[in-house]
């Protein structure tokens, strides 16, 4: 089980409940040294290196099968990494 944050349609919670069948906890979460933006002809952001600050949401401990979901739902720049977060001490 992975924790997956998340920063575009997937951090609200009707888009998020729609995909996924597993109940997780979450919370906000910022990720450094990112910056967000528009890609030009697509609704959907992306996120590259940069000196900027992404703010997100973390769900935590995705099964598995959650995760092909979650995997298939994205666009064709999505690549899913390890990263570091900053977050509050308070899960939802």
């Amino acid at each position: 089980m992975k924790h997956l944050f998340t920063y575009g349609s997937l951090m609200f919670e009707d888009v998020w409940h729609r995909l996924v069948r597993g109940h997780y906890l979450s919370q906000k979460a910022t990720l450094q040294g990112y910056a967000r933006r528009a890609i030009k002809n697509d609704v959907y952001p992306v996120i590259f290196e940069a000196n900027e600050w992404v703010e997100g949401r973390v769900y935590y401990e995705i099964s598995d099968e959650d995760l092909v979901i979650l995997d298939t739902f994205e666009g064709e720049y999505y690549e899913r990494k390890e990263v570091e977060l900053l977050v509050e001490n308070k899960k939802n």
